[in-house]
C-alpha cells in the first residue's frame, strides 16, 4: 500500500468484521482510480493479509466501505481513526 499510496495519495481505508465468521476482519484500501479489498483472520497469523478482491471503481463498493474508520500510514501501516 506504501508504494500505490506514493503515486496515488492517500487513500481512504475501512475495516470492518465480516458476518458469520467473528475471526475475520475486511480491509478496504480506495483511492479513486482503484481499491482493494483484503481479508485478515486473527484467529491465523500465519494465514496473513490475503488479497480477495479489487477494482477501478469506487461505485462497485458498499457505501459503508467508502466510509473511513482508519488510515493508512505512509509505512503502510494501517492505524484506528481518519
Amino acid at each position: 500500500m506504501a508504494g500505490v499510496g506514493r503515486s496515488l495519495g492517500v487513500p481512504i481505508v475501512s475495516v470492518r468484521p465480516v458476518p458469520g465468521r467473528p475471526s475475520v476482519v475486511q480491509l478496504v484500501v480506495a483511492w479513486e482510480l482503484y481499491w482493494y479489498r483484503y481479508e485478515y483472520d486473527l484467529a491465523d497469523e500465519d494465514l496473513g493479509v490475503q488479497l480477495i478482491d479489487e477494482g477501478q471503481e469506487l461505485d462497485e463498493l458498499a457505501p459503508e466501505e467508502r466510509e473511513p474508520n482508519a488510515t493508512c500510514l505512509e509505512t503502510g501501516a494501517l492505524a484506528p481513526g481518519v
